[in-house]
């Protein structure tokens, strides 16, 4: 069994250890084995949020911490691959590029940095009726109504999501795939004929442009930041795409993003 350990200044402190090969080869896997904790004392984190993404940033899996931070990926294919710890009260936190070099399994502990934030006293001088916002007012309407997938800032703050993408990962029938380098994911909505990339809206604006007759394919994540947002919903179907949404190419889907300086 080797031993290796790897802390880079500026990124997550992140120490290794890779048991010989042939424990997952058979199965074609690498298992990714660890435990989040709390770097200035060592105590586990329970209730984080770990993700592992392949070299292009498509994510190949999500798990919650155990009460002794622990977590466990079986992965498939030889990497490289990339982890990315969050929980509330830390500071999230991405590691390296995990290069496997023919190891199956790797033993991992990853850890966060409490963020504390002191506030100064809070003295109430005036106060003002509460400002309802129409764009905020029509999103929650469509909510009740029940009829796609939506998400609050409530709910960006509690998934605390690396981009906008990783929200809609969490949702059935939806597949990503890499634009380019980095971040650049294509949202696309499973369809019997074949891939059907989706038509993203910004603050009521259309940000995707026909393509050859079709919906352009169009990264989310370079439109807009999870800071920004305040809500998204998703449609799935066309005949559940609100009125406002609809276009002659809006047949694959449509995602509709509100950001807090559209407000």
């Amino acid at each position: 069994m080797r031993r290796a350990r790897l802390l880079l200044p500026g990124l997550l402190p992140l120490a290794l250890l890779c048991a010989a090969p042939g424990q997952a080869r058979a199965q074609g896997q690498v298992v990714l084995r660890g435990r989040v904790t709390e770097d200035a004392t060592g105590t586990p984190v329970a209730g984080a949020v770990v993700r592992v993404y392949d070299a292009y940033w498509r994510q190949l899996g999500r798990q919650v911490t155990s009460r002794a931070g622990e977590f466990e990926f079986s992965v498939r294919g030889r990497g490289p691959f990339r982890l990315h710890a969050a929980r509330l009260g830390f500071q999230g936190s991405t590691s390296p590029v995990l290069w496997t070099e023919g190891h199956d399994f790797f033993e991992l502990e990853m850890r966060l940095d409490r963020s504390v934030v002191l506030l100064a006293p809070l003295e109430v001088v005036a106060r003002a009726r509460v400002h309802h916002s129409p764009v905020l007012d029509d999103f929650r309407a469509r909510q009740a109504a029940g009829i796609g997938d939506f998400f609050t800032r409530a709910d960006i703050e509690r998934m605390h999501p690396a981009f906008v993408s990783d929200l809609l990962a969490t949702l059935p029938g939806v597949h990503m795939e890499s634009s380019g380098f980095g971040t650049q994911r294509v949202i696309y909505f499973a369809r019997a004929e074949g891939r059907c990339p989706a038509q993203i809206y910004v603050d009521g604006l259309l940000v995707t442009r026909s393509s050859l007759g079709g919906p352009a394919e169009s990264s989310l994540d370079a439109a807009v930041h999870p800071e920004e947002v305040e809500a998204v919903e998703v449609y799935k179907g066309l005949a559940t795409i609100p009125a406002q949404f609809l276009t002659a190419e809006s047949d694959c889907g449509v995602i509709a993003i509100w950001t807090r300086r559209g407000l």
